[in-house]
């Protein structure tokens, strides 16, 4: 049983907001991740803050970078703060907050520099995230198809050997009925031949029989 739905563009957009982090409420970035869990994000999102130099990265239902270094933002160290909030089986909202220290990066922030990247930032981890789900998700359904379209050579195969035993047993069946058509005749002109053999042996056996 093959299931198809229809689906549309995703298109992965970084907003501003405010959000309860950190023990706060702090400005924050947000994005969507489709085709995820939100737990597989905030573990996804953990393993890319390792791809930073930092002091510590921990927690489990808010990831927390301490003393990160990402020099595209900044060449100084920042902590990170990021949570997931799960807004069905195949779509999350990640929320994250950077502490440039002592004041949290937004739009308002002096450095657009910093601010640019940041967006970068999280809008690439949340594009290649749902790229590399939905590449998944073509591996498997391509799987599939490849698997459908080998079964449907061999029935195709299948159906060729049989059309071919067909028209062979046909060509077998006529050249049968002429067979049997020929044995018939041969059969009836036996038959004529018997009959006067037979009457050339009567007549020997009773010329035999009166010899004396």
């Amino acid at each position: 049983i093959l299931l198809v739905k229809s689906t549309t563009a995703q298109t992965i957009s970084v907003n501003e907001s405010t959000a309860k982090i950190a023990e706060g409420v702090h400005p924050v970035f947000i994005t969507t991740v489709y085709e995820y869990a939100s737990d597989d994000v905030l573990k996804e999102w953990k393993s890319y803050m390792k791809d930073f130099k930092s002091t510590k990265i921990s927690g489990k239902e808010e990831v927390y970078a301490d003393n990160i270094l990402i020099p595209s933002i900044t060449d100084n160290t920042i902590d990170i703060y990021a949570l997931t909030e799960k807004i069905n089986d195949k779509e999350s909202k990640l929320v994250v907050a950077i502490d440039m220290g002592g004041a949290y990066l937004s739009s308002a922030f002096t450095n657009k520099v910093a601010y640019e990247a940041a967006l970068k930032l999280i809008g690439d981890f949340s594009r290649k995230l749902t790229k590399s789900a939905v590449q998944q998700q073509l591996k498997e359904a391509q799987k599939v198809l490849d698997n459908l379209t080998s079964q449907h050579k061999e029935l195709e195969d299948k159906n060729n050997d049989l059309n071919k035993d067909i028209e062979n047993y046909k060509s077998k069946i006529k050249k049968a009925e002429e067979e049997i058509e020929s044995t018939t005749k041969e059969i009836g002109r036996k038959k004529g031949e018997i009959e006067s053999q037979q009457k050339i042996t009567d007549e020997i056996a009773i010329k035999e029989k009166k010899i004396n």
